[in-house]
């Protein structure tokens, strides 16, 4: 970097005298210097160019001085070095003469000659330390042996005493003033035979990448630097690979740029540089690729719609023709910065399409400010820039009703419907009983009944002994829980077990009494309270009252049933796992005939089923087969009696 430093630019001013005058005058300053290579001034050199024999002048600077005086000892010499080396921290031996720096060629550093004498131990003999004269005549380089390369004439003053290298005589350059030249040897000639002219080769152009080159579909433009020589740059030379088709600017000296036409493109180009002065030619520059593009298209708008949690991006998609485009995308891609969480994507591709085109991106969190950026893909050479929005999603906007409303605490309701009965099953015969009759067929379900209002039934069940004649008053206890639908709740509906048949056949009881069969009207519990304490529904059966004569009575405890369960609440969602209703036991007729049959019958409360606490809640209907027995002394009558139903939290009635 020395080397390079100190031809660039302690010889900037030469220019335009180097040309016609054929030397060289570089204004120097007389400031001291230290072990460095940047000299104090530069030398001007007459002629150039010469050979190694040529008697020439070194120009020194007007009022040239070393830094000290004549008292101090200080004195000057001349001498030739290569452009490489450090002349600041060059060394004198104590005969004058500059000392080879360790490892070097001592043929390349010679005292300058003035009629065959080294130009040494010159001593300014002034008390202002000036140099006399200001010019050295009849200077040569007679004697060297410089190979070919680039060199310094060198004037300069040599250090006093007190920095003596410790052990030795010699003493540094502090001061010093140079010319710089180009040695070239002579055809046939020896080693001591050479050419020189002032001044160097150019250092290497730098060519300039990037924004230093400007392409389009068939041209390029590539700018580059160069630094400043001596002598002047006189031209340059480009060239480029591959060549065929490509045309090149003529380039001057003032030339700082490099036109290439008649390129193909799509096609990779390398292209590199060399300058030339009357010294010589520079290195080959560094070399800079491109790639010939056709005309960009034109930016396509992009906008963002916000959404809650999400947004869409939109854009049109472009036309040959319009807005300056010569070329429509075959894809697009989407990217979104910062990646938005899921099911948002970080980039989404996008087909072309025609008119409008949108793209939903999902997954925004509000608040955040994200970039959308739209690249467009041409096919090859055509290219396009990306666009970019910003923007956000919306916060979820909320308003709000206040919902209420009330679960009832609910009743535990008794209800039956008139005319209705489940399916029920065949009914064998027993042992048990050998009194009754044998099998009972089965019996099917019935239709729903169409019914009116509950009314309540007059207290006074049956007044002067006759059928009461119910009240229309709504029973106001069923009003919240209409089952089934449409409603219908009497609280009292009949049931015909027809005309009893005296019994034969051979059993025990033949000829004793007159039996006969039925069933109830299906009867439904109703649990809603939230307690659930389950429940159970008992049958009592009243005395029997003839309707000609209310004198004729028969027990109740002659009527027996079989209970069944028909229906009930299944488990439900919210994990209640739904009612578990159980069956009453079968109670058979009584006929008090042995000990075995006393207390049958349902002249005393019998359970007709049952559901556990914790599985009561919901609906449940049950049936029952009816039996009766009638005794064979009981008068001629058409005989009325009670069935009541009661419900009851489970475990209040008496077993079974």
């Amino acid at each position: 970097m020395h080397t390079k430093f100190r031809m660039r630019t302690g010889v900037a001013a030469l220019a335009a005298a180097a040309a016609i005058l054929g030397s060289v005058a570089i204004s120097a300053g007389i400031a001291e210097a230290g072990p460095t290579d940047v000299p104090s001034g530069s030398l001007t050199l007459t002629p150039s160019p010469g050979n190694s024999s040529t008697n020439f002048a070194l120009g020194l600077p007007s009022l040239t001085a070393c830094p000290g005086d004549a008292s101090a000892g200080w004195q000057w010499g001349a001498f030739v070095a290569p452009s490489s080396a450090n002349v600041g921290s060059l060394f004198f031996n104590g005969g004058g003469l500059v000392q080879t720096p360790s490892g070097q060629d001592p043929a390349l550093y010679r005292n300058l000659r003035i009629g065959g004498s080294a130009i040494v131990n010159q001593n300014p003999n002034v008390v202002d330390g000036l140099i006399s004269p200001t010019t050295l005549s009849s200077v040569n380089l007679t004697g060297a042996v410089l190979t070919p390369g680039s060199y310094n004439l060198v004037v300069a003053c040599r250090n006093d005493g007190t920095t003596v290298v410790a052990g030795s005589s010699a003493y540094q350059v502090a001061k010093f003033w140079t010319a710089p030249i180009t040695v070239a040897a002579l055809a046939g000639a020896g080693v001591n035979n050479f050419t020189y002219a002032f001044g160097a080769v150019p250092t290497a152009p730098l060519l300039e990448a990037a924004a230093g080159v400007v392409v389009t579909a068939t041209t390029a433009v590539v700018d580059f630097t160069q630094a400043t020589a001596t002598p002047p740059v006189t031209g340059f030379t480009a060239t480029v690979t591959p060549s065929a088709g490509v045309t090149i600017a003529p380039l001057t000296a003032s030339s700082t740029s490099i036109s290439f036409s008649g390129l193909t493109t799509g096609t990779t180009y390398t292209a590199t540089l060399v300058s030339a002065n009357t010294a010589g030619t520079s290195p080959v520059s560094n070399s800079v690729t491109f790639i010939p593009t056709a005309a960009p298209q034109p930016a396509i708008p992009v906008t963002f719609t916000p959404g809650v949690g999400k947004g869409t991006v939109k854009f049109t998609a472009p036309v040959v023709g319009a807005s300056g485009f010569t070329a429509i995308p075959n894809s697009y891609t989407l990217t979104v910065s910062p990646a938005p969480g899921s099911p948002g994507l970080a980039s989404y591709t996008i087909p072309a399409a025609v008119g409008e085109i949108t793209q939903l991106v999902d997954g925004l969190t509000a608040g955040t400010v994200y970039t959308f950026s739209l690249a467009p893909t041409y096919v090859t050479p055509n290219a396009g820039p990306t666009t970019t929005v910003t923007g956000s999603s919306n916060s979820a906007q909320v308003v709000q009703q206040r919902i209420t409303v009330a679960r009832p605490v609910g009743q535990l309701i008794l209800t039956q419907r008139c005319g209705v009965n489940g399916a029920l099953p065949a009914l064998a015969g027993t042992n048990a009983f050998p009194g009754f009759p044998g099998a009972l067929t089965p019996v099917t379900a019935s239709g729903n009944q169409v019914g009116t209002t509950p009314d309540i039934t007059p207290a006074t069940l049956f007044p002067n002994g006759g059928v009461p004649a119910d009240s229309v008053t709504p029973d106001p206890q069923f009003n919240n829980y209409p089952f089934p639908d449409p409603a219908t709740y009497p609280t009292e509906c009949g049931v015909s077990l027809g005309t009893a048949k005296i019994i034969t056949g051979g059993t025990a009881l033949d000829g004793q009494y007159f039996a006969a069969d039925g069933f109830i009207n299906e009867v439904t519990i109703s649990d809603l309270r939230d307690t659930d304490s389950g429940w159970e529904v008992r049958g009592q059966m009243s005395n029997f009252t003839g309707t000609t004569a209310s004198s004729n009575v028969v027990s109740g405890n002659y009527l027996g049933w079989t209970p069944y369960i028909q229906n009930f609440t299944a488990p439900i969602a919210g994990g209640y796992g739904g009612q578990i209703v159980t069956a009453g036991a079968q109670v058979l007729p009584g006929t008090g005939a042995t000990a075995a049959t006393t207390g049958q019958g349902l002249g005393s409360g019998r359970r007709l089923a049952q559901a556990a606490p914790n599985a009561g809640l919901g609906v449940a209907q049950m049936d029952a087969r009816l039996r009766m027995l009638i005794p064979a002394t009981a008068k001629n009558d058409t005989y009325v009696g009670i069935l009541n139903f009661t419900v009851l939290d489970n475990g209040n009635g008496t077993a079974p």
